[in-house]
């Protein structure tokens, strides 16, 4: 199986030849690429501009084949009627049953009509679907249904990596870097999901900041994280004169944890400790810090370790989370105090939160 993320593309079968399957956002499922009739296509003159455009997506040089010729003993197979044994690869699949099998739940990318396929200006094979049928096909729906028309193609030329990008998340922003190549061979141009926000680039890297409450950015909460999503549209030039070719569009996201200790300890060593990880295509976390105070008006924290208390003397404890999301609240869920650095000692533990509750 080849798979090539960045764009949704991937084939089912070898290295480099099998049956196209398409990522589909909405389901977050793989599905077949649907209504791939190599006749009615070649006589349009569009059966290989298509597998050229989905070879090319899964990062091979182009398209090798639609079709073959049965070989016998290494060489083309004769009939005796001299005649050879030529099929094409979804037809041949079809009828060996090694057409891979979906769930009726699977997305299915049915393609246009030929006289509606308009190749020179799809940028993917994505762009080229004229529908997608999430969930069972249509009883009239032969295009969907029928899995004979599946795209299936080998593909030519070694595979080559797609533009490498890296994710990192913070506080205020996500940002997507890619390294540069050192002779400035390939120059790339790439947007957010919205205006304002642009890139930037210094000798080794060129990086874009999209901010999580602009620029695009949508927002998700989960009963686990906090999600920030959005799209870059990469676009490359290879040559001295500037053609603009859209390369892909790559969806970047950032998982922050909702749920985090903090601890503050009563010892010279370390007066605020955090411990948080971004689940994702980046790394980063929130900035949580927790600060004691002997006043109730907040105004200066307690800076000099040990601290000395007497029994029944009132301390205060204040949280806060820095972030570029304004719309961010921090909720208590349970506070706790040990005698000891291990903030889960359960030999001596006091509760003073307990599920949003204070305990008295």
């Amino acid at each position: 199986m080849v798979t090539d993320e960045t764009n949704g593309i991937r084939l089912v079968g070898g290295e480099f030849y099998g049956c196209v399957e398409l990522y589909d956002d909405v389901t977050q499922q793989w599905g077949p690429v649907r209504g791939w009739d190599p006749v009615i296509l070649e006589g349009s003159g569009l059966k290989m501009a298509l597998a050229d455009l989905a070879c090319r997506n899964l990062g091979f040089s182009g398209v090798l084949a639609t079709a073959a010729y049965r070989l016998s003993n290494g060489t083309i197979f004769r009939t005796r009627w001299n005649t050879v044994d030529f099929y094409y690869l979804n037809s041949k699949y079809y009828y060996m049953d090694i057409l891979p099998t979906y769930p009726s739940s699977a997305p299915k990318f049915v393609l246009p009509e030929p006289e509606d396929i308009n190749t020179p200006d799809s940028y993917s094979l994505h762009d080229a679907v004229d529908r997608i049928v999430r969930g069972p096909c249509g009883s009239r729906d032969y295009k969907c249904i029928n899995s004979y028309y599946s795209m299936c193609l080998a593909c030519a030329g070694q595979r080559t990596t797609a533009v490498s990008d890296l994710v990192t998340c913070t506080s205020n922003y996500i940002r997507v870097s890619f390294p540069r190549p050192p002779d400035n061979s390939v120059q790339l141009y790439i947007h957010l999901a919205a205006p304002p926000c642009s890139a930037n680039q210094n000798s080794t890297h060129i990086y874009i900041d999209a901010p999580l409450t602009a620029c695009g950015t949508t927002r998700q909460d989960t009963e686990d994280d906090i999600i920030y999503r959005n799209t870059l549209t990469i676009y490359v030039n290879t040559s001295a004169i500037i053609t603009r070719h859209r390369l892909a569009k790559i969806g970047v996201e950032c998982h922050l944890p909702r749920r985090k200790t903090v601890t503050v300890k009563l010892d010279p060593q370390n007066s605020s400790v955090f411990r948080s990880h971004i689940v994702g295509r980046g790394t980063g976390e929130f900035i949580i810090s927790m600060e004691l105070y002997l006043s109730n008006n907040f105004r200066s924290s307690v800076l000099v370790y040990p601290l000395s208390a007497e029994v029944g003397q009132m301390l205060y404890v204040q949280l806060k989370v820095t972030s570029g999301d304004s719309n961010l609240q921090l909720f208590v869920d349970s506070c706790m105090a040990t005698p000891t650095e291990q903030p889960d000692d359960s030999n001596v533990l006091y509760h003073l939160i307990r599920d949003g509750l204070v305990s008295l």
